[in-house]
């Protein structure tokens, strides 16, 4: 399977000639499916076609049970060019090789690849199942972050979406996104790709740490060594705004609630509660504590829409305000007066 930067560089340079994007583990006889690229595709999408002649390819989710048309799956290939299993490895052959009634004779590969099938029966690939994510309760396809980050500029080369360690100083995991282009302005090109993210990805799925590098480091292969990536510097997640300091005796509360919650020392009053570690769990704490103090009339799916102290701040405002006229309104039908008059 080509890279999306040979792609690129191929079909830009050599428009007249046909090329196969081909894909195959060697498990399967190299060759498993083939698409043939065209010059004006999207080639931030790998499309890996359709299966090869006598081939035949299933999506399957964990539980071996068909998915939907769209939904993202493991890939598993069967036919007369799957290996028969690893010499002197039966343990090992066992996890591959999966027998499948009433789907195909004989066995299938399970490749360990993430695929989704549009509505034309064509195969996209996604990424690998070691790299599908659990952060804060939601199961996160790392692919569909780097294909999304890799669209949203022409000056990126390459992208890996990783989850951190935690971070010592708030016990939070966080998604980092490494990022390789030559593009000398990196500030404007991380500003960029994470609006751009924001706009298309969920908010749980929007990376809240960019890396960026001129190359990745490689192995022996020739591949990404991920083990020799850089730390990730978790003190961009306090830099990544312009420090705003709270205003009024107000904004200094919700600000000290927000760091109780979220265990920092000192928060930007426009930073975002989700890019600093927060989740629905610490979002529903949070809202618990203004319910307690503020007895506030604000619905929770409004905090999620509006994740700032100064939007919260402002929101809580105009719910007391709300509240005080509406007892004075209904202050103004009551009349004192001596019973004994």
């Amino acid at each position: 399977m080509l890279p999306r930067t040979v792609l690129k560089v191929i079909t830009h340079l050599n428009q007249q000639s046909t090329f196969y994007n081909v894909y195959g583990p060697t498990e399967c006889t190299i060759i498993s499916t083939h698409h043939i690229v065209r010059v004006s595709e999207d080639l931030t999408l790998q499309c890996i076609g359709r299966p090869a002649p006598n081939y035949s390819c299933f999506l399957f989710d964990e539980y071996l049970q068909p998915v939907l048309p769209s939904a993202t799956a493991e890939l598993y290939v069967g036919g007369p060019g799957v290996f028969s299993g690893y010499l002197n490895r039966d343990d090992l052959t066992k996890q591959v090789l999966i027998d499948i009634p009433g789907v195909v004779d004989g066995k299938c590969y399970k490749t360990g690849d993430l695929v989704k099938l549009d509505s034309n029966g064509e195969l996209y690939f996604v990424g690998r199942v070691d790299f599908q994510i659990k952060l804060r309760g939601q199961r996160i396809e790392t692919g569909e972050i780097e294909k999304t980050i890799l669209s949203s500029s022409h000056n990126i080369n390459n992208c890996i979406v990783i989850k951190t360690p935690v971070n010592e100083m708030n016990q939070q995991e966080y998604l980092a996104a490494y990022i390789s282009t030559l593009d000398s302005d990196s500030e404007t090109l991380r500003s960029k790709i994470k609006d751009y993210c924001q706009l298309h990805l969920p908010s749980y799925m929007v990376p809240s740490l960019f890396i960026i590098l001129d190359e990745f480091p490689l192995n022996s292969n020739g591949k990404i060594d991920r083990k020799q990536l850089p730390p990730v510097d978790f003190t961009q997640l306090n830099n990544e705004h312009e420090y705003v300091e709270p205003k009024t005796e107000f904004d200094k509360e919700i600000h000290d609630l927000w760091c109780k919650v979220l265990n920092l020392d000192k928060i930007s009053m426009n930073a975002n509660f989700f890019s600093l570690g927060g989740n629905s769990l610490l979002l529903i704490k949070l809202f618990n504590y203004y319910q307690a103090m503020y007895s506030n009339h604000i619905n929770i799916s409004t905090l999620f829409k509006q994740s700032t102290i100064f939007e919260h701040a402002e929101l809580l405002t105009e719910s007391i305000r709300t509240k005080e006229d509406s007892i004075t309104e209904e202050q103004a039908h009551w009349e004192t007066f001596n019973i004994n008059d």
